[in-house]
């Protein structure tokens, strides 16, 4: 591959993976029922602050519990996982900045494998199957 080629699968991997960041904090943040619709239909994961959630209920009853955010995303790092791991075109996908949760506001990392969900081998459509995030003391 030439560095043209490298260069355009970086691009596309952080197209994707912007996407999904921008929807997914909206959803955090403003439209919380939505949120779980985001994470994979195959057995999701939520890592949250050391503590495991599995699968859409776990999931969805984590987030209908959690007090209000409101989340400032400072950067973000994406790579494609460029082996098989089932799921076409997987990326991993980081990000910090700070939340406010409640009356506190504290830095934070989110780190997402994002995986089409879709069996449509077309679809651009990515779903969270494992997030761990945690916030930085």
């Amino acid at each position: 591959m030439t560095n043209n080629d490298y260069a355009n699968i970086d691009a596309t991997v952080c197209y994707h993976a912007a996407k999904f960041v921008q929807v997914f904090f909206h959803a955090t943040d403003s439209r919380r029922v939505t949120v779980a619709s985001l994470f994979s239909s195959d057995n999701p994961v939520l890592v949250f602050n050391g503590t495991p959630y599995q699968g859409d209920d776990a999931i969805k009853k984590f987030w209908a519990d959690l007090d209000q955010t409101v989340h400032k995303r400072n950067v973000m790092n994406a790579h494609l996982i460029d082996y098989d791991v089932g799921y076409g075109k997987p990326l991993h996908v980081e990000v910090a900045g700070s939340v406010k949760l409640g009356r506190k506001t504290q830095p934070f990392t989110a780190t997402f494998l994002i995986v089409k969900d879709d069996p449509d081998p077309t679809s651009e459509v990515y779903a969270c199957k494992s997030c761990t995030y945690r916030f930085l003391y």
